[in-house]
């Protein structure tokens, strides 16, 4: 091992050093802006250091308590993770520009405070991470190297005792992405992560005592491992913006009879401007209408046409907790969390489809059990799926016949019926009396 001297970063002042990552010959790691820890009266720094002479530079600023620093290996791209609190209403996981300022703002003395800088000065995350519905203090961003994950990131949270994973794509060349639930409450909170060479997940757990909140529970130290056990069960594997809404890509195929409306649950919201409280909550929540489902192929991949999707949100994905993988296997954690910076390219699922099919393309009638659907304009064909309320699917013919379709449904009840066409897709809920 070479020890490699830098000198002092803030001669004579109080300073918390946080997250680390070693990457291309260089080591990068935080010193938190706030309160006491602030240093040089300025907001949280990000350091780089070269191994080989101990050169140190102030790599990017503007943070609160950048806990987490990791490296994208296929890009050599950069992201940290940092805290929310005063001025930063939720936990965002940044790409690391060289020279950006990340919008928190400097401090003036320990009670007083500047403004933010200006807004075109500040880098938007690339993902939002919830406060307290998915994390509070999260940590340093580990990238999976194998696995059906691999290329993903994990990280740990000081204060919520769990792990969360983070899945990162570039649309528009910027970066945005979802996070998720990857583990169960742990007996620390979760500072660094590693992979061993058999794929065995190693946590380093870290906690600060009273009157900190730093901890999990109180416990200050543990380390974990983590190994597959060998029971089977469906995670969300990621989620892929599309210009009509997302790709929600499953481990394993689910269930055709699960491809309905009310197993999916879309609710959205934005955090708005900075606020020096402490905290802070999401901001015009919003109920999002999906307007057409797709499945793919092999039933992995599952495609939501959103009403109303706007870039700048984030947008919430509720399951039922009743869906399973085709082999019976439950879901493991049925919530995600995507933030939207820009509108993805159209989804092979959907690339022959027009944007907005809907039933007024359609003649849809509906009386004494007497269901019938004509498409208008054209005789093409079009398929069409009746489930019942339960899930189960109706065995009636798929296909209409020179553009007409009539079935008369056997009993009293809601039915929910999926129609398909080169217009598009729409669903359209009919109660039976």
């Amino acid at each position: 091992m070479t020890r490699v001297a830098v000198g002092h970063f803030e001669p004579d002042r109080p300073v918390t050093f946080t997250g680390f990552c070693n990457h291309d010959g260089f080591i990068y790691f935080g010193i938190g802006g706030y309160k006491k820890y602030v240093t040089e009266k300025e907001p949280g720094y990000i350091y780089k250091v070269d191994l080989k002479t101990g050169a140190w530079t102030h790599f990017v600023r503007g943070m609160r308590m950048p806990n987490g620093v990791g490296v994208k290996k296929s890009t050599g791209d950069l992201f940290f993770t940092d805290n929310q609190g005063e001025w930063r209403k939720a936990n965002p996981i940044y790409h690391m520009v060289e020279g950006k300022h990340y919008g928190y703002p400097t401090q003036l003395t320990q009670t007083s405070w500047a403004p933010p800088p200006p807004p075109d000065s500040i880098q938007q995350p690339a993902i939002w991470i919830p406060y307290r519905t998915v994390g509070n203090s999260p940590t340093d961003m580990f990238e999976l190297n194998q696995g059906e994950f691999a290329g993903q990131f994990l990280m740990g949270d000081i204060h919520m005792g769990k792990v969360h994973r983070a899945y990162l794509e570039k649309v528009n060349d910027v970066y945005q992405g979802a996070v998720f639930t990857f583990s169960g409450i742990l007996e620390a909170g979760i500072q660094s992560i590693l992979q061993g060479p058999d794929g065995t997940i190693y946590g380093g757990g870290l906690g600060s005592p009273a009157p900190s909140s730093w901890s999990y529970l109180g416990r200050l130290s543990g380390l974990m491992k983590w190994q597959r056990n060998g029971k089977e069960l469906m995670d969300i594997h990621r989620i892929n913006s599309t210009n009509v809404g997302f790709d929600i890509t499953f481990t394993d195929p689910i269930r055709e009879t699960d491809l309905k409306p009310e197993n999916f649950w879309v609710r959205s919201w934005h955090y708005g401007k900075a606020e020096q409280k402490y905290g802070g909550v999401a901001e015009d929540t919003r109920d999002m209408k999906i307007t057409r489902l797709e499945m793919s192929p092999d039933r992995k991949t599952v495609a939501l046409s959103i009403e109303g999707l706007q870039k700048g949100r984030v947008y919430q994905f509720s399951f039922s907790s009743g869906m399973q993988s085709q082999s019976g296997s439950p879901l493991w954690f049925p919530y995600a969390w995507y933030t939207l910076n820009e509108i993805g390219s159209e989804s092979p699922l959907t690339a022959n489809v027009q944007k907005h099919a809907s039933a007024n393309d359609f003649g849809l009638a509906f009386q004494n059990n007497q269901l019938s659907i004509v498409k208008k304009n054209a005789a093409a064909e079009f398929t069409v799926r009746i489930h019942n309320a339960s899930g189960r699917r109706l065995p009636y013919p798929l296909k209409s016949n020179q553009g007409v379709f009539s079935v008369t449904l056997p009993k009293k009840g809601v039915y929910i019926v999926s129609v398909s066409s080169d217009l598009g897709s729409f669903t359209e809920k009919v109660v039976s009396h």
